[in-house]
């Protein structure tokens, strides 16, 4: 509870503290280079501590303190700078503004903030305090105790995200005291007082004071890392050149071993011989006398010997007796002027940096305990840590020793057990080894800076020791083996170790080379193929990258937004690469051993030289569009399934067979026609029908198809399934057409029954696909009885045509309707006929659009018989529609507009349908530009309707002209083959001006409805033809109109089985009411006088009546039921 209410004080004053100023460490200068200093006092030491920095004293003794890592000042140059230094310091901290104040005890598990914390009396700590720098290193904490500072035993200082030793101050006002164990961070200056460290003290920073004594008893003790501290590197490491390739050497002396030895490294003499090796326990050469190597390798070691003699030291050990006993060295060149005797443990400390260099120059013998080791941490590498010793090197039994030991005028003698990492050399003595084991260190070190690269060029190899060797790695890799550069353009990614060998077993080092090529997939953020971060580089592909999209990784791209280009694709094993709603262009080669999904995106292939579609590349051989922009071509090598569409645009396709384009329910594959290349090969074109009952009307998109190319689809042995059709015999103008080799010509239609079954089906053709100009042979109209000038022709592409577009088409005595059939749905040689011309269609929905392997009619102009006629067409009436109606499809029309449709009340919904439209250009009489045709239905059970134009042409589309101020009538034709109820349904009634009735009249009934307020009508007619009985009357607003409802102007109702008539508001005008049964007969008339209540009698038998009130301008209808 304590902690949280000290918590919470501390932040309510840095909240309302009207001037916050937060901590700033404080300038140490050259104070910063002791770990121990008193400006007055003597510096003391008990036991054996462990010191990384200087030690030292402006005035008083420095007593009893064994080897320091570091220099020892007494009343020198630097102590008096120091002196300066610490006094500046001091008076910072004191200077400080305090963020919080703090009770006198510290620590107990709580946690503190950067700040200044000011405990006004004497402080202590007790347990762990925790120092937070919440993830900024440089955090300061400064800790102002205005009396004596002391710790609890174990007592401990951690620091916590990001928080550093050397942002950490104590300014103490009296005794600093460390109780044993204690674990301390920071710098702790006492003014005007001593300073004492306990037993097992372990001290991150630094223990200053301005006066008094600094005592210290079996510590540890080191400067603080960080905050600008310079990294130690140490000395440049000598050329050992020659001298690397050997483990055991003596310019002039014996090299003899007792025992099972095992060396790897050469081994030899310049003067004496070389004996009591067994050459399997040596991996290395062997020189039992003086050859070339070693006199190359004497020469060599006098150089190395001269530049670790003449090296300047940095800090001299001043005990070479005490030498070892858990020392701790750090990166510099050592001096211990003296016979050296080392025992236990030596820490060579390389603070992280692998490539930091130990010399210890020894002036004098070396001898060791037994079991003496160096330890090497934090980095430390035996390859760089040497030794000069002058005079005898005696390494007792078991020890263990790093680096390369170089002696001047001594022998050398390594006992029993002994391990050493490196090698021992001398100028003169005799070696002698026994059952020891030396496993050497590289002659050499190799590095490429830069690595991972990114970029191409080259890399470039930085070596270290000696030259002249071959570099090699595995394969992938574009190396230069005399000079170690790396070709990065040609390398393949990846990491790779690089080997350098000289000659000799002690010369191969290796490093680590990553290629990291612009282009390699990463995922490291998600799946998006547009985020930078993931891709290698952090470089988003372009048309120059080569990509290749890595296996076992968590995140795959997904490419699904604009335009991306690769130039190579590579998808290793186990990786994904998605396309979708998006393009990828490919302007180089595709190698997938993995997924590769584009059923709903693009491909585009933009090479400048041939390029291949490889066989299964990609998922269930399916794309949804490929475009081909590559001028030298592209080859397709496997089977491929295309949904969507396919664009030559420039340079070659060749399919080989293989390209499928696909038909479904949704949509229909096609080539789009605007592009500047050729499909060559085969293409499998599918025709996904709705409905397979009946006849439809094919047309092939190839170039040289068979019939042939049906007889997987339908049964060209029985019933012919085939008809083409010729307008010029006297009969039906149907020619069956089954024989196999028979050419399914360009540019004409086909009769094609697909079977009995209404069940959904897909046709499928294959052939050499049309392409640019198509002419049809030479039309006719030989105006003979059934035929009537009709020709059928079809699309011969293999894409959407539009007819309205007249850039594509090229007619000459052909009018400007189409026409299409539609198969029945109750007998399979049956269907109806619908029509589009000038945007309006007969039943609202057919159109231009033509769909591809769509059959359809057209009429050759009436004139002088025989007419002759001919039709063009070429890329510009394609168009890339890929959800056509298999025959048909509506276009939109701005001119007032009524379809009135016919059909049998209990039959099917299938009805006939004819249009009338209003144009300000347009005549009562045919017109081949305006008007299309009636094309009786061959399905019986299908009434046909029509319009009859004043020069008795029978048209299922009438352009009549605009409407006048007066009266319009338009004549109907109805042809039926059954008797039965017919149904007129005013289906659309568009754009007509506001005022404006339309009516149907039938002339037998006297019945005139008003196809806006009662759109249907419906009558019992006999089989036959009735062309003066119906009509359409169009009139204006301004002139006396029947009402919009009955509102009680007219009303026919039955009571009690009468039947009585009510009229009013007509004044004194006659009214004549005729009555008919459902029937269609007349079973009453009657004339009445004006306004009034009229019985109309009983006579009538139960049933449904239309009652028909007829004025001298309009009539009103209504239907009564009577009940008896």
């Amino acid at each position: 509870m304590k902690n949280k209410v000290l918590n919470v004080l501390t932040v309510l004053t840095l909240l309302f503290s009207p001037r916050v100023i937060f901590a700033q460490a404080p300038t140490l200068g050259t104070a910063a280079d002791f770990v121990l200093f008193s400006t007055t006092g003597a510096i003391s030491n008990t036991g054996v501590s462990h010191i990384t920095g200087n030690v030292g004293t402006n005035t008083g003794a420095i007593t009893d303190f064994g080897n320091v890592d570091g220099v020892m000042h007494n009343a020198d140059g630097a102590t008096a700078l120091c002196v300066i230094d610490l006094l500046n310091a001091y008076n910072q901290l004191n200077a400080a503004t305090p963020t919080a104040a703090h009770a006198p005890v510290l620590g107990n598990g709580e946690t503190l903030n950067a700040g200044v914390y000011l405990m006004a009396a004497a402080g202590s700590l007790n347990l762990d305090l925790n120092l937070d720098a919440q993830g900024n290193p440089n955090a300061v904490f400064i800790f102002q105790v205005q009396g004596a500072f002391s710790t609890g035993a174990s007592s401990q200082v951690n620091l916590m995200n990001g928080a550093q030793a050397c942002n950490v101050f104590w300014k103490v006002e009296g005794l600093a005291s460390m109780a044993t164990g204690t674990m301390m961070k920071g710098t702790v200056i006492a003014n005007n007082a001593a300073i004492a460290l306990g037993a097992n003290v372990t001290l991150e920073g630094r223990a200053l004071s301005t006066t008094g004594a600094v005592s210290v008893n079996g510590v540890l003790a080191y400067t603080p890392l960080g905050c600008g501290t310079p990294v130690l590197t140490g000395p440049a490491a000598p050329v050992l050149a020659s001298t690397a390739c050997y483990a055991l050497f003596s310019a002039n002396g014996a090299v003899t071993n007792t025992g099972s030895t095992f060396v790897t490294g050469d081994i030899g003499t310049n003067a004496g011989t070389t004996s009591g090796y067994n050459a399997l326990n040596v991996t290395g050469t062997i020189h039992p006398v003086p050859d070339a190597s070693t006199a190359t390798c004497a020469a060599d070691l006098q150089n190395v010997y001269h530049y670790l003699d003449t090296l300047p030291y940095n800090i001299e050990l001043l005990y070479p007796a005490q030498f070892g006993n858990k020392l701790v060295l750090t990166p510099h060149t050592y001096l211990m002027n003296g016979p050296t005797v080392f025992t236990d443990s030596l820490y060579l400390n390389a603070q992280g940096n692998p490539n930091a260099v130990f010399v210890i120059r020894i002036n004098g013998p070396l001898t060791t305990s037994t079991y003496a080791t160096v330890r090497l941490i934090n980095g430390a590498e035996a390859k760089n840590v040497f030794w000069k010793i002058e005079g005898t090197i005696d390494i007792s039994n078991f020890s263990t020793l790093k680096g390369t030991i170089i002696c001047n005028n001594g022998g050398i003698a390594l006992n029993t057990g002994t391990t050493l990492e490196g090698r021992a050399l001398t100028t003169n003595g005799i070696v002698n080894t026994s059952a020891i084991t030396i496993t050497g260190t590289s002659a050499a070190t190799i590095s490429y800076a830069g690595s991972p690269f990114c970029s191409t060029g080259t890399a470039t190899v930085t070596r270290t020791g000696t030259a002249g060797g071959t570099y090699s790695s595995t394969a992938g890799l574009s190396i230069d083996a005399a000079t170690g550069s790396i070709n990065l353009g040609t390398s393949t990614a990846g990491t790779y170790i690089v080997l350098y060998t000289i000659g000799c077993s002690l010369s191969s080092p290796t490093t680590s080379v990553t290629i990291a090529h612009k282009g390699t997939w990463t995922g490291s953020v998600n799946i998006n193929w547009n985020v930078a971060g993931n891709w290698e580089c952090s470089s988003i592909p372009d048309s120059a990258t080569n990509v290749i999209i890595l296996g076992s990784l968590a995140n795959y791209p997904v490419i699904s937004n604009a335009i991306n280009a690769v130039n190579n694709l590579t998808i290793r094993s186990g990786a994904s690469l998605t396309v979708s709603g998006a393009t990828l262009k490919i302007g180089d080669t595709i190698l997938n051993n993995g997924t590769f999904t584009v059923t709903n995106g693009t491909i585009e292939m933009n090479g400048s030289s041939a390029q291949i579609i490889p066989s299964s590349v990609f998922a269930g051989n399916t794309i949804k569009n490929l475009t081909l922009n590559n001028n030298a071509g592209v080859t397709l090598n496997g089977i491929l399934n295309l949904t969507g569409i396919l664009l030559a645009s420039l340079g070659d396709f060749n399919t080989g067979g293989y390209l499928t384009l696909i038909s479904t329910a949704a949509q229909t594959a096609l080539i789009d026609g605007s592009g500047a290349g050729e499909v060559l090969a085969n293409v499998i074109i599918q025709r996904y029908l709705a409905n397979g009952f009946g006849y439809k009307y094919f047309s092939s998109p190839f170039q040289a198809a068979t019939v042939n190319e049906f007889a997987d689809d339908v049964d060209l042995d029985t019933f012919p399934a085939i008809y083409r059709y010729n307008e010029n015999l006297p009969s039906s103008g149907w020619v069956r057409y089954t024989n196999t080799n028979d050419l399914l010509i360009p540019l004409e239609g086909y009769a094609v029954n697909t079977g009995a079954l209404s069940a959904s089906k897909t046709v499928d053709l294959a052939g050499v696909v049309n392409n640019h100009l198509i002419s049809s042979s030479t039309l006719y109209n030989h105006n003979q009885l059934y035929t009537r000038g009709f020709n059928l022709i079809g699309n011969p592409y293999p894409s959407p045509v539009d007819w309205n577009m007249s850039a594509g088409w090229s007619r000459t005595n052909i009018d400007a309707g189409v026409y299409y059939f539609n198969a029945g749905t109750s007998n399979q040689y049956e269907g109806t006929y619908s029509s589009y011309i000038n945007g309006v269609s007969s039943d609202g929905i057919a159109g231009p659009v033509i769909a591809a392997m769509q059959g359809f009619l057209v009429h050759v102009s009436n004139g002088t018989f025989p007419v002759s006629a001919t039709l063009t067409i070429n890329n510009s009436a394609r168009i890339n529609n890929l959800v056509p109606n298999f025959y048909k499809e509506a276009s939109p029309l701005t001119s007032p507009l009524l379809r009135l449709s016919v059909g049998f009340k209990d039959e099917s919904t299938t009805t006939d349908a004819a249009v009338v439209y209003f144009d300000d250009t347009a005549t009562r009489v045919f017109e081949q530009e305006r008007d299309a045709l009636k094309l009786m239905n061959t399905d019986l059970t299908i009434p046909n309707l029509y319009m009859l134009s004043s020069d008795a042409q029978k048209l299922s589309v009438y352009a009549c002209p605009a409407l006048e101020d007066s009266t319009d009538i338009i004549p109907l034709g109805l042809k039926t083959n059954q008797t039965g109820w017919i149904t007129f349904n005013a289906t659309d009634i568009d754009r007509f001006p506001y005022g404006r009735h339309l009516y149907l009249y039938d002339a037998k009934t006297g019945i005139r409805q008003d196809l806006k307020n009662n759109p249907q009508y419906r009558i019992y007619l006999d089989a036959g033809i009735y062309e003066n009985r119906f009509s359409l009357v169009f009139r204006l607003k301004d002139e006396q109109s029947p009402p919009a409802t009955n509102g009680g102007l007219f009303n026919a109702y039955s009571l009690g089985g009468q039947l009585y008539a009510n009229i009013s508001g007509v004044s004194n005008e006659k009214c004549n009411i005729i009555i008919v049964n459902m029937l269609g007969q007349i079973v009453m008339r009657k004339l009445l006088n004006g306004n009034g209540y009229y019985e109309l009698g009983s006579t009538l038998g139960g049933g449904a009546y239309i009652v028909s009130f007829h004025m001298p301008s309009y009539v009103f209808s209504q239907k009564v039921f009577i009940s008896n």
